[in-house]
């Protein structure tokens, strides 16, 4: 029996769900890699993966937050057989 873990994110009175989001395997990149960017997008972190630097005008803190933070939902909607190969990325543009 499989198992499935809900995300659930309260903002304001709406609750939406995370768990739409298919993770990356070895058969199904093209479909992911558009899922995921608009997913990103969605959630207001497509900054990094679309400017390999810094953008001019923002602080070097709040861009590596942004990162970081965009490097965490990649890294968990890929499955554990690819895990190994994107480990060592920390930075979403090259992810």
């Amino acid at each position: 029996m499989s198992s499935y873990i809900f995300c659930v994110i309260k903002m304001e009175g709406v609750v939406t769900y995370d768990s739409d989001m298919i993770k990356l395997t070895t058969d199904n990149y093209s479909y992911w890699k558009a899922m995921m960017e608009d997913h990103l997008i969605y959630k207001d972190l497509e900054e990094p993966i679309l400017n390999k630097d810094i953008p001019e005008g923002k602080k070097e803190n709040e861009s590596k937050f942004l990162n970081r933070k965009a490097v965490a939902i990649i890294r968990k909607h890929i499955d554990r057989s690819l895990f190994e190969h994107v480990s060592n990325f920390d930075n979403a543009y090259e992810l």
